[in-house]
């Protein structure tokens, strides 16, 4: 690079600092797009100005490479690339990380393998060793749950024994099945054929299995088993005959005030134990109502993890020296990018600021205000133009009538609070749902009095057990959506939006 001028090169700088000066820029650059998971733009970007990512230098102040930021973020497709073209897999960063335990760190399965194929090793005690060779790192990954994904095979199902009926919905890598399996019916979700080229469907498949195996409750679809080494991947779950949530949105039959709030409760009961779990709590991320699953009881559950993320304290996850770089966290756990569905992506998430289990609480938000109103939040607003005003000017839907109760309003606006600190535990949730349930019960019993007083009959105004109210979908009107699948609904009319 030739110095042309001094209003190019108004310090004076030395040839080889001009073109340091340069490329510095460019670099940063190329490491954003590495962490976002964009190999377009980082392949433009490498082209265009000639750049060399295999170079010793190329990386940012913190000896942060394209690699350490792609790996932390879980970008496959990235490392994969980096790698062949020759990145150095072990380079330590003034954090002390290499960017295998920057993967380890977020609990990327599919960025660990690819690592490990190609000689990376993590940093302990001042020198580079293999994995196993590490009782920290292998320690960590006990913790969190990567050794049971990675290794585990007690939970293996043989093909065999599952018989097949027909497809109850259909997701992006695959189809879920209504099917027999030991003469029980189960729902077997089935990845495409050729689903183990692609490492995003095979991450999904993977983080779902090896956090559903240890995932123990009422309210969460309860996994029975896997066939990992078929050429179709298959998880077994519990067959949920209501079909999802999203459904009964769409198709009905009209959510009534006290289901709506019994589901609210069933649903809060499930997050309240992924996020008190110990020693790691677990963030669904990508909560919305195609993910909540009904019994034919009409219990509602928690399903799809296949986005799920297991968080490690703070205190387990940095290296000495490492936090002060984060500033002052008031909450424990932090994740960074740009995960779930946009119509329920809270704000922080859409802005790719450091997150955690209170955006789950802002999702649940915006699925009791649709339980509630009877709309879709934001409806008729296309989801990413939604999400991006959530995000920066503070929109929210906003309440019509006498449709939400004012607890029940106030409990919502306080879960999709812009500041997550403001969120509610979902203890806290519980707490004022059941109030309001207790409430609500009490003046059904004193309407159904008044009408018996008066010669009427109050069997029919009287508040029914759960067991009392299936869920009335005919076989025939199984759901045609899975709990993997995306389906955001525009529909007629539409519910007006203000700035909370």
């Amino acid at each position: 690079m030739s110095i042309s001028s001094t209003q190019e090169n108004p310090f004076n700088l030395a040839p080889e600092e001009l073109v340091a000066s340069r490329r510095s820029p460019l670099i940063t650059e190329v490491i954003f797009w590495c962490s976002r998971g964009n190999l377009q733009m980082v392949e433009a970007i490498v082209g265009a100005n000639a750049l060399n990512v295999a170079d010793a230098d190329f990386a940012d102040y913190d000896q942060r490479t394209p690699l350490h930021l792609a790996a932390a973020e879980g970008c496959y497709r990235v490392c994969q690339w980096l790698v062949e073209k020759g990145v150095n897999v072990n380079v330590v960063d003034r954090f002390k990380q290499t960017p295998l335990s920057s993967a380890m760190l977020s609990g990327h399965v599919q960025v660990i393998n690819l690592l490990l194929k190609k000689g990376a090793k993590v940093l302990e005690n001042g020198e580079l060793v293999e994995l196993s060779e590490s009782e920290e790192a292998v320690s960590e990954m006990v913790k969190a749950g990567l050794s049971e994904q990675m290794l585990s095979d007690h939970w293996e199902i043989y093909e065999g024994e599952i018989s097949m009926f027909q497809p109850h919905g259909a997701g992006a890598f695959g189809m879920v099945y209504k099917a027999k399996w030991r003469g029980t019916i189960i729902a077997a979700k089935c990845l495409k054929v050729d689903v183990r080229s692609d490492p995003e469907a095979m991450l999904e498949f993977r983080t779902e299995l090896g956090l559903m195996q240890r995932l123990h409750h009422p309210h969460v679809v309860q996994f029975l088993g896997a066939c990992s080494t078929s050429s179709k991947p298959i998880l077994v779950l519990e067959f949920m005959a209501g079909g999802s949530l999203d459904r009964i949105f769409r198709d009905g039959p009209k959510i009534s005030q006290s289901r709506a709030v019994q589901w609210s409760l069933d649903i809060s009961k499930g997050l309240a134990y992924l996020h008190g779990r110990h020693p790691q709590p677990v963030i669904h991320r990508d909560l919305k109502p195609a993910n909540i699953m009904i019994t034919a009881h009409g219990i509602c559950k928690i399903g799809d993890f296949g986005l799920s993320r297991t968080l490690q304290p703070l205190k387990d996850k940095l290296r000495p020296g490492f936090s002060k770089y984060l500033g002052e966290m008031s909450e424990a756990y932090v994740m960074t990018g740009e995960t779930g569905t946009y119509r329920y992506m809270a704000p922080e998430v859409f802005r790719h600021e450091t997150y955690n289990v209170k955006a789950d609480t802002y999702a649940m938000a915006m699925i009791m205000y649709q339980m509630f109103e009877g709309c879709q939040p934001f409806k008729g607003m296309d989801p990413v133009k939604a999400a991006m005003q959530a995000a920066s000017t503070g929109l929210r839907p906003s309440f019509h009538g006498k449709n939400t109760p004012e607890p029940i309003r106030e409990l919502i606006e306080q879960m999709w609070d812009a500041v997550q600190t403001k969120r509610p535990h979902f203890l806290d949730v519980l707490s004022r749902l059941e109030e309001f349930q207790t409430t609500l019960h009490l003046d059904t019993s004193q309407q159904g009095s008044k009408r018996s007083s008066l010669g009427g009959s109050h069997h029919n105004n009287h508040h029914p057990s759960r067991e009392s109210q299936p869920i009335t979908l005919k076989e025939k009107d199984a759901p045609a959506q899975s709990p993997s699948s995306v389906n955001v609904i525009s529909g007629n009319g539409g519910c007006a939006c203000v700035l909370s």
